[in-house]
């Protein structure tokens, strides 16, 4: 097998990956189509989400000897240049859309919430209060319901740097896990309660 070109070390960039990410949005797009297409097609969904995961990753690994902080901002730079003006931009088209064409009543009552909740990168907690997953009656109607996996893409931006803690004085260092850990545990525990309460599985995933 012959060695990468060092063009393509120095870049890192898999062009494999790129089809991964198409076949991965194409098998979802066929499944929301016609579900009897690809009964299977949702899991490009989780694909998509390890994909994401690796090149976050391994973008914050190839540039781990930067000082902690400044790279951060501009690793948060990039990911809100990258996301919010396609974003913004969807929102306010499905919006008008919505508007138009899916007539005022309960059962489009929460759209306007779950967009609200969509730019800030929390659909998905707003789709289990509203009780407005995949399987629920408004479903149809919620215009907004698949934003619910780009808010835990956004999510998993905030938790994704810890590697990089190596560079924060040793006495930060400390503090930074624990709070996390104690974070996601009282995050976990809301979450089964709460859909254990309202009988609702997916709101654990």
């Amino acid at each position: 097998m012959s060695n990468p070109s060092p063009g393509f070390a120095k870049s890192g960039y898999i062009p494999g990956i790129d089809g991964l990410r198409a076949l991965a949005v194409l098998s979802v797009i066929a499944f929301h189509f016609n579900s009897s297409l690809l009964p299977g097609g949702f899991s490009g969904v989780d694909v998509f989400f390890v994909i994401s995961g690796y090149v976050v990753s391994a973008s914050l690994a190839k540039e781990s000897q930067t000082k902690f902080w400044p790279y951060l901002l501009r690793f948060y730079a990039r990911r809100i240049l990258r996301i919010y003006p396609a974003l913004v931009l969807c929102l306010l088209l499905i919006g008008v859309a919505q508007t138009l064409l899916v007539p005022s009543s309960w059962l489009s009552t929460t759209s306007n919430k779950t967009a609200i909740s969509a730019f800030f990168g929390l659909s998905n907690f707003a789709l289990i209060w509203f009780n407005d997953g995949y399987f629920s009656p408004r479903v149809e109607f919620n215009a907004f319901t698949h934003t619910w996996s780009l808010a835990v893409e956004e999510q998993f931006y905030l938790l994704q740097s810890d590697h990089l803690l190596k560079e924060l004085p040793s006495n930060n260092r400390l503090l930074v896990f624990p709070l996390k850990a104690s974070l996601l545990c009282i995050l976990y525990l809301f979450l089964y309660f709460y859909q254990s309460l309202t009988f609702q599985p997916y709101g654990l995933y």
